[in-house]
């Protein structure tokens, strides 16, 4: 289907592990099951930082996972399109800055509150559950622009400039060596684009960006449409 207006989202789809039994780590935060969300470490990759500063440009950012765990609730969700209903939403700056280069997570169950655990485990709140973000798209896609190869090239760019001015402090040395040493040539890439723009389609310039979201944020790129689809 083709949508003449639309606005970027980003979705970092994460795995929700079902923690069913009472000797389960955090069990009494819940007192019943819960979903286990795990963070990438810091010592892999500053995944988590960038989603902050990509949310800080102004976009909307949110890790997605499900709360539902069986082949049978899937297939049923999938068949009646409620995937994304039934997935909660965390903003990455709602999650914070990570502490250190340990494994962190977010548990949680089917209710608003949410908790980081780390050394100290604190709230976090959900930013929606899908079918409530549904509602709130409607004032999200206010931000709508027309789609047209500027729209794709506006995107590019902004994800570029936040990779490039991604900096780190010293309270955080582990992420120094890792960013470094794995971070993009965005000269490079800067002057690729710049070549082929001139040839390049619209098609080509939302490939470009969709690349470029897993590249740098390992995030999935949805352009919310006109109705607030999906």
């Amino acid at each position: 289907m083709k949508i003449r207006f639309g606005t970027p989202l980003y979705l970092q789809f994460k795995r929700a592990y079902y923690m069913k039994t009472a000797n389960a780590a955090k069990w009494g935060l819940f007192n019943s099951p819960y979903y286990k969300m795990n963070l990438m470490r810091s010592k892999y990759s500053p995944q988590q930082e960038l989603l902050i500063h990509l949310e800080l440009s102004g976009k909307e950012v949110f890790y997605i996972a499900p709360e539902f765990y069986t082949n049978d609730e899937l297939a049923i969700n999938y068949t009646n399109k409620n995937v994304f209903n039934f997935s909660a939403l965390f903003r990455p700056s709602d999650i914070g800055h990570l502490p250190d280069d340990a494994q962190h997570y977010i548990a949680f169950d089917h209710g608003v509150d949410a908790y980081m655990c780390s050394d100290e485990i604190r709230t976090v709140k959900k930013a929606f559950l899908g079918e409530t973000f549904r509602e709130y798209s409607s004032t999200y896609l206010n931000k709508s622009k027309t789609i047209n190869k500027p729209f794709f090239d506006d995107i590019i760019n902004n994800m570029i400039d936040v990779y490039e001015n991604y900096t780190k402090t010293d309270s955080e040395p582990y992420y120094n060596q890792l960013f470094n040493e794995n971070k993009i040539n965005t000269l490079s890439l800067r002057q690729a684009l710049n070549m082929q723009k001139e040839s390049e389609t619209i098609d080509d310039a939302a490939q470009t960006a969709a690349y470029l979201s897993r590249a740098f944020y390992d995030s999935e790129l949805i352009i919310v449409g006109e109705r607030g689809d999906l």
